[in-house]
């Protein structure tokens, strides 16, 4: 960060920090402020002499960085800047960023393919899906969301304050009752039931509809179908409103995505 403040003659300059995760409602002084997660103090000594990657007192969980002297500059003459070691929470975002990431854009999606082509070729396609959905998906949802609740509270943040955590909680909600669905489906599954019985072609209505009337399978059994979809749909949208909402792009504000915070 840079910023520019009027001198007041002093070589020792006190200033005060504060983060929020809500931006201003406008630019304007009387603007709505929501209240920050995190505020300090930190103070600048203009007297000492600058070397690089000098570092500044530590507290409260974050670290103090002093830039480089301007004359200590290299190639187009700007100063060298190098980010400082992750701090914990930025280490349990970026874990939980991963494992969540993988879980349910790649876990979850892989075993609906399972259920969905695998009924054509064998009777063991529904082992096949639950097998793979229990042992990669449960475990690696789980730990990544239980991460990120850690990671909040290691910050000394805010639950549930911003969409993307408004969204996860629902979201690892949904699952919890896919997770359910399928147990109970499996475990009161009617006798007269084939799973292996082809899903009628073409993607019309009367399609779908011929698949409803001429089936055994009991309501509950489209409903997990249907839930399934949506919370692989809800975490698409998730990732997107993360990674674009937070202009990762532009910020390196994005620890799962580039491993650094502010």
């Amino acid at each position: 960060m840079a910023f520019t403040i009027p001198p007041n003659g002093q070589t020792l300059q006190n200033l005060i920090w504060a983060i929020a995760t809500v931006r201003p409602s406008s630019s304007a002084v009387d603007a709505t402020l929501t209240q920050h997660i995190a505020s300090g103090a930190i103070q600048l000594d203009l007297s000492r002499t600058f070397t690089d990657n000098t570092a500044g007192p530590t507290g409260l969980g974050y670290n103090t960085y002093l830039p480089p002297f301007p004359t200590q500059a290299s190639g187009g003459g700007y100063p060298v800047f190098e980010l400082p070691p992750l701090l914990l929470y930025q280490k349990l975002l970026m874990a939980h960023a991963i494992l969540c990431g993988t879980g349910f854009l790649i876990i979850l999606p892989t075993g609906v393919l399972i259920a969905r082509w695998g009924r054509l070729f064998t009777n063991s396609w529904f082992k096949a899906h639950w097998t793979f959905q229990a042992i990669f998906g449960i475990p690696i949802i789980a730990t990544g969301w239980s991460l990120a609740v850690a990671g909040v509270i290691v910050k000394e943040g805010r639950h549930f304050d911003d969409t993307h955590k408004i969204l996860g909680l629902a979201l690892f909600g949904a699952y919890v009752l896919q997770l359910l669905l399928g147990i109970h489906i499996h475990l009161f599954k009617p006798r007269n039931s084939v799973r292996a019985r082809p899903i009628p072609g073409g993607t019309g209505k009367s399609s779908f509809t011929t698949m409803i009337a001429t089936s055994s399978r009991p309501p509950l059994n489209y409903l997990h179908a249907v839930l399934g979809l949506s919370i692989i749909s809800l975490a698409f949208y998730q990732v997107y409103e993360y990674y674009f909402t937070k202009r990762c792009f532009a910020k390196l504000s994005c620890p799962g995505l580039f491993g650094y915070s502010v």
